[in-house]
């Protein structure tokens, strides 16, 4: 079911993914119905870049597996920082990082990734930010710079989301 919605969220093809969520939630296991519908319907919000109501959606998503957990962690992230929320971004950026180190679960691959992920998430956020009291040639020289650690850190996740967000910073 999330491996479908995500393959349909990648080729941008939003109407059929909705379709896919509500046709096939009746479908899954009665005990995981409700947190992987939660879960596709806010990744979907997300894609559209409908914040307020990914955000919203995620409240219902209980963390009972590692999978959405971490997922769920993700969307969030990418909401504050498209809503420039720097306080509740940063704090859980923080909390992320500590559940990341305690997850014994987890691949160290796994882990890394999304370490990395987290570690030019906050100076991209403020980069982001301060592009409107930046010289413009300040600005292309701290983008070009976390572009190159984009490039070098491996392994990434959502390297391609840090690429598109430096690609279309202000």
């Amino acid at each position: 079911y999330k491996n479908i919605v995500t393959v349909g969220l990648r080729t941008r093809d939003f109407e059929w993914t909705a379709q896919f969520i509500a046709d096939f939630r009746e479908k899954l296991p009665p005990e995981e119905r409700a947190n992987a519908h939660a879960y596709n319907l806010a990744a979907l919000a997300h894609e559209q870049k409908n914040f307020a109501a990914a955000l919203a959606a995620l409240q219902t998503v209980e963390f009972t597996d590692l999978s959405y957990a971490l997922g769920a962690k993700i969307i969030q992230l990418k909401c504050w920082f498209r809503m420039g929320e720097e306080e509740a971004l940063f704090s859980l950026i923080d909390t992320t990082k500590k559940w990341l180190l305690r997850q014994s679960k987890m691949s160290e691959h796994g882990r890394r990734a999304n370490l990395h992920f987290l570690k030019i998430l906050r100076p991209l956020f403020q980069a982001v930010q301060s592009e409107k009291w930046m010289r413009p040639a300040d600005f292309r020289k701290k983008m070009a710079v976390l572009r190159e650690k984009i490039a070098i850190l491996e392994p990434i996740a959502n390297k391609e989301w840090l690429e598109e967000a430096i690609s279309f910073a202000p």
